[in-house]
């Protein structure tokens, strides 16, 4: 289930948030990094969660 959700967050016809890499010794895992638009949506996402926790 995890790797269908990093794949499909991968896509680059989609706005890729993420970017995959793998292992360089390890083949069967992945290093994953979040791309330019992944770190505007998390950037969002925390103050959103922000506001929220001073709301509160």
């Amino acid at each position: 289930m995890v790797s269908r959700t990093v794949d499909a967050l991968a896509q680059p016809d989609q706005g890729a948030l993420l970017e995959t890499v793998r292992h360089p010794t390890d083949g069967r895992r992945r290093l994953v990094y979040l791309t330019e638009a992944g770190q505007a949506v998390l950037a969002k996402l925390k103050t959103i969660i922000d506001n929220t926790q001073e709301t509160a």
